[in-house]
């Protein structure tokens, strides 16, 4: 699992327990995962809210094809690698700033 070194991580309901949760807290990350429907300790106001804060990554995401134009793993890992690079050029191309210096 890729993680920051300290904060907090957003993620979808496969996030909300087990190994995910754990290497979280071995981490030191606070989750901020949606739990299941019938998940210990559901808060539906707190789901709710975190739903609303990822709804702007989601949506960018969602444009993104569904389909992979090639065979085997490592064809369609560098096509999926290749529409992440030309979307985030994109997003940066529209936010009008500089790259962030490679160091």
């Amino acid at each position: 699992m890729i993680a920051p070194s300290q904060g907090a991580v957003l993620g979808d309901k496969a996030y909300g327990e087990g190994a995910a949760q754990e290497e979280m807290g071995r981490i030191g990350l606070h989750s901020l995962a949606i739990k299941k429907q019938n998940a210990r300790g559901k808060d539906q106001r707190k789901d709710s809210f975190l739903t609303a804060l990822r709804m702007p990554f989601e949506g960018i995401f969602s444009k993104m094809p569904k389909r992979a134009r090639y065979r085997g793993i490592s064809k369609v890992h560098f096509q999926a690698v290749m529409e992440a690079l030309v979307s985030n050029f994109k997003r940066l191309q529209g936010i009008n700033t500089s790259p962030i210096p490679i160091s």
